[in-house]
């Protein structure tokens, strides 16, 4: 004999007729232990999640007691930094001009220190002419020219003989951008090194 709480579905004829209503027989789903989920107070328990490998992320829901506002305020926060803010200050023109003399002399300097002695091997170069631009940008940077893009380039290859020309061109203004350029040759290999200074307004 069917129950009284058990639920009523009527069917209806797309012809707009309706059929005798029929009873739908309710089960009691037993949900396992490793799929539940058990929220007190909107916490969320990590042992019991239904996602693999998200224990980590429930345990920190709950830290937080399932609160999502805490939860964000914790990401937007996270660096306990205050965002600085400049003010415009309507500059057309650097305090310290691009000087060349001096950034090819540092140039020469690394240059010379680093490949002095050296045998060309198409296998260091690479890392070899990465580690002299880092070297020629960064002493070039303590020179207070702010506001300076700098661009170092700086090529390395073997000398067989052969002539090498090299061209560089470039959309600048004259009044404050410039570039120091330097090479250098041994018994086996050659090197070209440029840096361009473009002020950034």
């Amino acid at each position: 004999m069917a129950s009284k709480n058990r639920p009523t579905l009527t069917v209806t004829d797309t012809t707009g007729g309706s059929t005798a209503p029929r009873k739908l027989s309710a089960r009691k789903v037993e949900i396992p232990e490793s799929v539940r989920l058990s929220s007190p107070r909107g916490s969320i328990s990590p042992r019991k999640s239904i996602v693999p490998g998200a224990g980590g992320q429930f345990a920190r829901y709950a830290k937080l007691k399932g609160s999502v506002r805490k939860l964000t305020v914790l990401s937007r926060f996270k660096t306990g930094k205050a965002k600085r803010r400049y003010e415009p200050t309507y500059k057309m023109s650097p305090d310290n001009l691009f000087a060349p003399e001096r950034v090819r002399q540092i140039l020469k300097e690394v240059i010379d220190s680093s490949l002095e002695g050296l045998t060309y091997n198409s296998g260091v170069t690479r890392e070899l002419c990465t580690k002299i631009a880092d070297i020629v940008k960064r002493r070039v940077r303590n020179f207070g020219i702010d506001r300076y893009r700098i661009i170092v380039h700086v090529v390395i290859g073997s000398l067989e003989g052969q002539g090498v020309n090299d061209a560089s061109e470039c959309l600048w203004d004259n009044s404050v951008d410039s570039f120091a350029s330097y090479s250098y040759k041994n018994q086996t290999l050659f090197c070209v090194g440029h840096v361009f200074g473009i002020y950034f307004e």
